[in-house]
């Protein structure tokens, strides 16, 4: 499913099915098309709206965050964190080991999770100390399903966008909104547990995964003491 979000995308943008979607992209690659120029067609269809991309992988890859600085035009950035311990619970009970594209490893889940936290959060900050300030908001899951109206509406300021309320409100008009999979018997896009919710839950944010807390290591408690947690 590591290639739905590219067909579902263009399922959108261009109003058509899954398999008129493949043919799509299928045709650009016999065609030789950059990602650039596959990039360009896709914000060219939904303009003037902003073409935004949530692909976590790319923090693993330093290489593909300086793409983006080389392939767009003062491309915005969102730096989204979650407390670490509580992001290797998630990591560990929706099994995503087991979709995560990596190459052969010595490491269980728990010790896998830890470690694509620290390492994407790491490259993250290292890339975008090289960035213009006014290029990047970043934002913190606890305080996102806290205060979601305030924070909505800062990261709004930051984008140079307006605010509207509707942002601040993600189970509003589902129907309206691409998580669903790209056939109906698919994986949802995005998180799982989303759906399952029903509501931003503020109580969320006190999930700290208190049996991981005790595991962490001192590089990845460093790196979460860097981004205000205790």
């Amino acid at each position: 499913n590591w290639l739905d979000g590219a067909v579902r995308t263009v399922m959108e943008v261009e109003g058509v099915g899954a398999d008129e979607a493949k043919a799509i992209i299928a045709s650009a690659e016999a065609e030789g098309h950059t990602t650039k120029a596959f990039y360009a067609r896709l914000q060219a269809a939904v303009a003037p709206r902003i073409l935004v991309d949530k692909s976590p992988s790319y923090a693993l890859d330093p290489r593909c965050l300086r793409k983006a600085e080389a392939d767009f035009e003062r491309p915005l950035y969102i730096h989204l964190l979650r407390h670490p311990a509580a992001m290797i619970d998630s990591f560990e009970r929706h099994h995503m080991e087991q979709v995560l594209y990596l190459h052969g490893h010595p490491f269980d889940s728990r010790q896998l999770a830890e470690l694509v936290w620290t390492m994407s959060h790491r490259t993250i900050d290292d890339f975008l100390a090289e960035v213009p300030s006014e290029r990047w908001h970043r934002l913190r899951y606890e305080d996102l399903v806290r205060e979601p109206q305030t924070e909505i509406a800062a990261l709004c300021d930051a984008l140079g966008i307006d605010y509207d309320a509707a942002a601040a409100d993600p189970y509003d008009g589902l129907e309206r909104k691409m998580i669903d999979g790209v056939h109906a018997e698919s994986a949802p896009m995005g998180d799982p547990g989303f759906l399952a919710h029903g509501r931003i839950d503020a109580s969320l944010a006190e999930n700290r995964g208190d049996d991981v807390d005790t595991q962490l290591g001192q590089p990845t408690i460093e790196l979460a003491r860097s981004h205000g947690y205790s």
